[in-house]
Parts: C-alpha cells; structure tokens; sequence
C-alpha cells in the first residue's frame, strides 16, 4: 500500500487532501466533505484514511480520525433534555428532532381538547369559547415556537423570522371558517414543508454547533443530491401537512361549538324518547356521526336535512329522529334488531356557521 507522500496539501487545511485505501485499492485526493460521505455509505471495518495531518493511514473507526473528517461533537450548548427542547429559545435544532418534537406537542394540545369538549355539558357564550381554547394554547404555541426558532437557527436564520414564519404557522387556528382561513392553512403547510426539507448549515454558525451528532445520523450538506432520489423528510413533511391541518380543523375549531344553547323541544334539561320525537315532527331526518363510547353514549349530529330541500336546518324548534337506524348500533353496545325508539336521549340544538345538535342516549 503506497504511502501518499506528495499530497500537496497543507496540514492546517483539512477540507482538503484526503484519502482512504479499500480492498488494496487508494482513492483520492479529495476533499473532506466527499470522504464523509463516501465514508457514510458504506462499512467502516478494514477502511484506512489519510492526511497530511495523520502520521499514518488510521482506522476509518478511530475517534479521533472521524472528528479530524466530521468535525467536533456538539457541544453542551445545544438544546438539551425534554425541557430545554421544548421551552428553550437557544441552541439549534436539526429536521428529525424538530419533527417529532413538533409530533409531540400536537398530540397532546389535541387530547387536552377533546377532553375539555367532552365533559363541558354546561352551555357558554362564543367569547368565553374563545377565551379557554387560547388559554388551552397558551403553553402550546410557546413550545411551537421554541422548535421554530430552533429550527431557523440551524438554518443561520435570526429568531426575528418568527414575526412572519408565526402568523402563517398558527394564524388559521384563530381565524373564522372561510377562504382566509383555507388560505392561511395552505401556506401554514407550506412553511411545515420548509422547515422539515431544508438542511441546515453544515458545522457551527452564529448559533451554536451542528446539532447532528458526528458518530451517528451524520448527514453532509451538499448543494446537490442524486435526481430522483426520494426525500424522506419531503414525505414527513407531507404528512405532517395532513395532521396539521386535522389539528386545526379539530383543535382550533372544536370550542367554538361550546355556544348557547337552546332545547329543541322546549326545555334543555328534558328527557324524551326518539318516539316522542317521530310523533312530534316526522318531516327531518338526522344523519347520525358517532364519537365516543361512555355509560351514556355521545353521538354528533352534523348533518341535518330536509327531506325535501336538503339543506341544513338552522333555527328550528324541533327535531325528529325519522331514520332510527342512523345511529351505529353496534358502537352503542345495542344489538341490531332492538328498537331504539324506547332509549331516552337529550337533545341541544346550536347555532352557528355549523349546525350541530348533540344526543345523549341513555341506557
């Protein structure tokens, strides 16, 4: 194995220079960020590397010699911890953990929610709505921003471009139903997309060391990459896409239908059965959507129609149960051939820019 003694290179430039001897073969000169790569590719055991800076070749494995190609582990000022990754403002942080923390802190706003929904049986007003969904945000939108400003950092972008990259991140969590709203969804998603695709910068900038460990998960930031290579992260970020806007469909919409509420026949608090509701007014007919499994079942009527126009009923003093069978028997714990017209239920209707009537069927 020949020893390359007249590398040109200078010892002090390692971003040059390189080389590394395979199955009798050497290869190079070239520069550090192409051995990294080539290195990452393929199994370390039985390679050798040199440079002027080596006495001699030396283990591809070899600490040292992977810090010499690498560059130096990051060090402790990088977020670190639960805590700090997710209320920290300093440090960077790289595409992978940025995307499950993001996972992280979706998942459990949206429990916290749902939760809140379920067991608030006590009518109030929009306002009031609005008031415990930003209150239930609050921590959320604080952690959303702290991976944001994270993410810009290793990206060498100031913490500055949240005063844009925010209000189209979480803008359409606050906003009214509408084309805004869509608008402000869509480009929400485009930004998810841009942070989870674009690599940050390679080694340390103004904010701290590259946050991807040198002995694992290395990835070189490279200007080029192969044509129609697939992009991992292109297809989390797609996903990621689908769950944001779930999230703000569900999550920033669910309290607005926490609004005052009125009996459909009279009187909030009162018991009825289905039959007392088809004798009452047999002309509507109620698509049942079921949500939840409780003692006392919870089934979501969204869809409310006239048999005759089709449109959504708004306003209406009554409503009957036509179509018994709507409701999903079998989720209710409610074999398919018993009547459900004895079962008593509650009804509320809501107004809003959706109509929403919520049944309580008693065993």
């Amino acid at each position: 194995m020949a020893h390359p003694l007249n590398d040109p290179a200078d010892e002090s430039n390692l971003n040059r220079g390189w080389f590394y001897h395979r199955a009798g073969t050497d290869h190079g000169p070239m520069d550090r960020e192409a051995l990294a790569e080539i290195l990452r590719l393929m199994p370390l055991v039985g390679i050798l590397v040199w440079h002027s800076s080596l006495p001699d070749w030396a283990s591809a494995t070899e600490a040292p010699v992977r810090a010499l190609i690498y560059g130096p582990p990051p060090a402790p000022d990088s977020p670190s911890g639960l805590v700090s990754l997710l209320f920290s403002f300093e440090g960077r942080l790289g595409r992978a953990r940025f995307f499950w923390a993001s996972c992280l802190s979706i998942v459990p706003y949206i429990l916290v929610v749902m939760a809140v929904v379920s067991h608030m049986h006590v009518p109030v007003s929009e306002v009031t709505g609005t008031l415990i969904r930003l209150a239930l945000a609050l921590p959320f939108v604080w952690i959303g921003l702290a991976l944001t400003a994270k993410r810009l950092h290793d990206l060498d972008l100031s913490g500055f471009h949240l005063l844009w990259v925010a209000p189209l991140a979480f803008g359409s969590a606050f906003l009214p139903p509408g084309l805004v709203s869509l608008a402000s969804m869509v480009l929400s998603g485009v930004v998810e997309i841009w942070l989870l695709t674009k690599r940050g910068t390679y080694g340390r900038n103004d904010y701290g060391p590259d946050p991807l460990p040198i002995a694992k998960d290395y990835v070189i930031h490279r200007k080029t990459k192969k044509a129609g290579s697939l992009n991992v992260w292109t297809l989390a970020s797609l996903l990621t896409l689908v769950s944001v806007g779930a999230f703000l469909t569900y999550g920033g919409r669910a309290l607005e239908s926490v609004r005052p509420a009125q009996s459909l026949c009279s009187n909030p608090g009162v018991l009825v059965t289905l039959g007392d509701l088809i004798k009452k007014d047999p002309t509507w007919i109620i698509i049942g959507a079921y949500y939840g499994s409780f003692s006392n079942a919870r089934i979501s009527f969204h869809s409310i129609r006239t048999l005759e126009e089709g449109s959504p009923v708004r306003g209406s003093t009554c409503a009957a149960m036509m179509n018994v069978s709507a409701i999903d028997k079998s989720k209710v714990g409610i074999a398919d051939d018993r009547d459900l017209s004895d079962f008593e239920y509650t009804v509320q209707y809501i107004d809003g820019s959706s109509t929403e009537y919520v049944v309580n069927v008693v065993h």
